[in-house]
């Protein structure tokens, strides 16, 4: 095999093993399996995170061999966090500005019609107020344009946090 690939498979492997052990070190801890070595000074830092009985610790979880944490998991299953659920916030944004832009040059329109005055026959003729309309159009189009202005910034820090 060639040297490269046997190293990357190493690497990779190694990379695994990591992520295990890690999550077995929070599911310790989280069980409360752990012990406490406290701060020397007592203050907040990178090292001492924690804060248990008024002073600054970090956590150390309880070593423990496969077979004990296979028993730990036995009787206390690790449970998956349950995050906040990942909405499409970009869409939403764009689809509420088109629709404010509908509602605002519909709105306009029904705003704009007003009654003129009445023929003999006693049917009503009507006239165009373009100052009615034109607040709303205005106002449509300066909301739906904050919106959309959001929801392509939020498009693009999506795309920007993938790459």
């Amino acid at each position: 095999m060639n040297s490269k690939v046997q190293n990357f498979i190493e690497k990779k492997r190694q990379e695994e093993l990591d992520r295990e052990k890690s999550c077995q070190h929070a599911h310790l801890i989280e069980l409360g399996l752990y012990d406490v070595e406290y701060g020397p000074d007592n203050c907040f830092s990178e090292e001492f995170p924690d804060l248990e009985d008024g002073r600054y610790c970090k956590k150390r979880p309880i070593e423990v061999t496969q077979e004990e944490y296979a028993s730990i998991c036995r009787v206390a299953p690790i449970t998956p966090k349950k995050g906040w659920p990942i909405w499409p916030v970009d869409k939403i944004l764009s689809v509420l500005a088109f629709f404010i832009y509908g509602v605002g040059f519909t709105g306009g329109i029904i705003s704009g019609i007003r009654v003129a005055g009445y023929n003999q026959s006693g049917g009503a003729f009507y006239t165009f107020a373009w100052i009615s309309a034109l607040t709303y159009w205005l106002a449509a189009s300066f909301l739906g344009s904050i919106l959309l202005g959001f929801s392509e910034h939020l498009r693009l820090l999506k795309k920007i946090s993938k790459d």
